[in-house]
């Protein structure tokens, strides 16, 4: 028989059985509260992330979606948890997602990654991004989860570079055309024919009337037979809605709905939906030549950039035009005018945007996206790091403000535009937004990143194709429209000419200015070819003789070229080089007001370089007008002209360089070649 417990030894046992019960409960606290800060975590991160993010039960059903998703769709969280997410999709997305959805939860393989068609509440359909996987519930049910970003946008500025590169394109081979072309019927036949070739335009018109409005001639690509009718209706002097428009303005006449708009036009039954029609006027001068009209699709109508490339090669047309009708009426000039131009993207770990943790200011937290966007091979080459060793110095002030708001107002922050160094030292650029973050059981912030740098250097890429384009529309309408009026100013003179003394004279001045028309179309054509031209060793010596020869027979005046050349010089160059002598010659004869032209020529050689000193005892340049020229050449402004622009792209395309040096009296032009021992 047991011995029955006194009073204190059963107090005894519950106290013991109370601590015991206690540490339990102490313990399943901690467990709780590290259950929650994790829960808390990663609700953070997919919160913040630039994607939508979703899991899909076994019948389709959608589990969870982020608000990064409800914004795409632009449906509350309410009516899409619980739908089938075929429901969102495009009647051609439905068979291939479902397709791939129902192959992934049966464990077969199929790609993670690829891209499909969501409809928005109102109807918009939106071009998306998907990576997916599959896991196992607690429960033991396969479930998909997976990230959708938007990149609508980006396939629009994609498919909008890939247009505006096709009108580049035809652009640069119309202006080929027209360099070689004078006939006027075979121009504006080759005209259209090219303008649809490079697929920029759908069609193409032109259409050409006489100074009463008469028809003279009409064109087309990408009509045919259908454009007949329309023909018929301009010789009996009915014009179109858009082609009177465009005839009584200078601006482009921009049609976006021809099915809604142009009811009673005859080539109404050529439209289509989602195709526009622009249509602008030929001119040069005062002189209104007719009407180029084109079809594209409607998106690309009320771009600007579109809108300014079509005005011109409008332009160039107009004036091809011209110069064909000069031609025809002064039978004494011949002219040669060439234009050229090159007118301008589990959670974490598959998220495409980098991802990292920082408390304390240093780095504790990166997924493999962010390792990738740095450089880095494991997280350890990162994690510890301070942050200001992965943030340029230039953004460091802008970030540490941005993340003390953070951790005052306990609040996300909107994106920051930032560059980052990488490990290899090398910068990136990327837009980051952060939000407050307890990591660890510490205070800390997460930043999601996107790596913007393809962003950057379309933008970069389109900005120097717009500057090239600019560039050479200036020496269009500047340079030749010059020539073009000297030619016309000695044709005057000869027409009302009373002697033959002066009729020579004006015959001249017309030959020299065709024979600098040639060397404008030569230098164009230098600029198109010169970074595939060979290099070899060269006679320096000869190239300034061959130079002097022809500024001399150039210039009717009297110029004296001084030479003190020390020896013999071979340098890496090519036919080129006498280009650019001529062209500093050139301008030493033009800004020098008197004569003689003195021109004094030394050579010198410095290191592995032959330098060339051309002095002359002209007007000279001011330091203003010197720093002007040279920052010109890197900017492609109109002021810079073709000259300096021609002697730079050559001597670079040589490893050379050339400097023009501060002296009291006339310009001194440094020149700085490579020499061949």
């Amino acid at each position: 028989m047991k011995e029955k417990k006194s009073k204190d030894q059963i107090i005894e046992e519950l106290r013991q059985r109370i601590a015991k019960l206690e540490k339990l409960e102490a313990e399943h606290k901690k467990v709780e509260e590290a259950l929650k800060e994790s829960e808390e975590r990663y609700r953070s991160i997919v919160e913040n992330s630039h994607a939508g993010i979703l899991i899909v039960g076994e019948d389709y059903k959608f589990i969870y979606v982020n608000d990064e998703l409800c914004r795409i769709l632009k449906y509350s969280r309410e009516k899409i948890i619980g739908h089938d997410f075929r429901e969102f999709l495009d009647e051609e997305s439905k068979q291939l997602v479902a397709d791939r959805y129902i192959k992934r939860q049966r464990g077969e393989k199929v790609p993670s990654r690829y891209e499909f068609n969501v409809v928005q509440k109102n109807g918009e359909k939106r071009r998306v991004e998907i990576s997916s996987t599959v896991i196992k519930d607690s429960a033991g049910k396969v479930r998909t989860v997976a990230q959708i970003l938007d990149i609508t946008e980006r396939k629009k500025a994609e498919k909008e570079i890939k247009h505006l590169n096709l009108i580049l394109l035809a652009i640069r081979k119309v202006n080929q055309l027209i360099a070689r072309e004078k006939d006027r019927d075979r121009l504006l036949s080759g005209a259209c024919d090219t303008l649809i070739k490079t697929r920029g335009y759908y069609t193409a018109w032109i259409t050409i009337f006489d100074e009463s409005g008469g028809l003279v001639t009409a064109t087309e690509a990408g009509l045919g037979v259908k454009f007949l009718p329309m023909i018929e209706q301009l010789k009996r002097g009915e014009l179109p809605d858009c082609t009177r428009k465009a005839l009584n303005q200078s601006e482009i006449v921009v049609i976006k709905n021809p099915l809604s708009i142009c009811i009673d036009c005859i080539m109404m039954k050529n439209c289509t939906d989602g195709i526009g029609t622009m249509a602008v006027r030929l001119e040069y001068g005062e002189r209104i030549y007719g009407v180029l009209h084109v079809t594209v699709p409607v998106e690309f109508l009320i771009d600007k950039e579109e809108q300014s490339l079509f005005k011109e090669v409008t332009g160039d047309l107009a004036l091809a035009l011209y110069s064909i009708e000069l031609e025809a009426e002064r039978k004494k000039t011949e002219k040669e005018l060439q234009e050229s131009e090159e007118k301008y993207r589990q959670l974490i770990k598959i998220s495409p945007d980098a991802v990292y943790v920082h408390s304390d200011r240093k780095i504790v937290f990166v997924n493999p996206a962010m390792m990738e966007f740095l450089g880095a091979a494991n997280p350890e080459d990162l994690i510890g790091k301070p942050i200001s060793d992965i943030i340029h110095p230039d953004y460091l002030r802008i970030v540490e403000e941005r993340d003390r708001n953070i951790e005052q107002k306990g609040e996300r922050v909107p994106l920051l535009e930032e560059k980052f160094i990488r490990l290899d030292g090398t910068m990136i650029n990327g837009e980051a937004a952060a939000a407050p973050l307890i990591y660890q059981g510490k205070p800390a912030i997460l930043v999601v990143i996107r790596d913007i740098t393809e962003h950057k250097r379309l933008e970069q890429q389109r900005e120097k194709a717009r500057k090239e384009a600019e560039f050479y529309a200036d020496v269009l309408g500047h340079d030749v429209g010059n020539i073009n009026q000297i030619i016309s100013g000695y044709l005057y003179l000869l027409e009302n000419a009373k002697d033959e003394e002066t009729r020579k004279k004006n015959i001249k001045g017309i030959k020299k200015s065709i024979e600098k028309s040639k060397r404008l179309a030569e230098s164009i054509k230098i600029l198109k070819t010169i970074k595939d031209t060979k290099i070899e060793r060269f006679d320096l010596n000869k190239s300034i003789e061959r130079s002097i020869k022809k500024i001399k027979a150039y210039f009717d005046r009297e110029i004296e070229v001084k030479l003190n050349i020390d020896k013999k010089y071979y340098v890496k160059a090519n036919d080129f080089l006498d280009k650019v002598f001529f062209n500093i010659f050139e301008n030493s004869a033009e800004y020098t007001f008197h004569d003689p032209v003195i021109i004094d020529v030394k050579t010198e050689k410095k290191d592995d370089f032959c330098n060339i000193y051309i002095h002359d005892n002209g007007l000279g340049i001011s330091k203003e007008k010197r720093e002007d020229i040279i920052e010109n050449l890197e900017t492609l402004s109109k002021r810079t002209g073709i000259g300096f622009y021609l002697t730079n792209k050559i001597l670079d395309r040589f490893n050379g360089k050339f400097e023009i040096k501060d002296v009291e009296k006339g310009t001194e032009i440094v020149i700085s070649i490579p020499v061949i021992s």
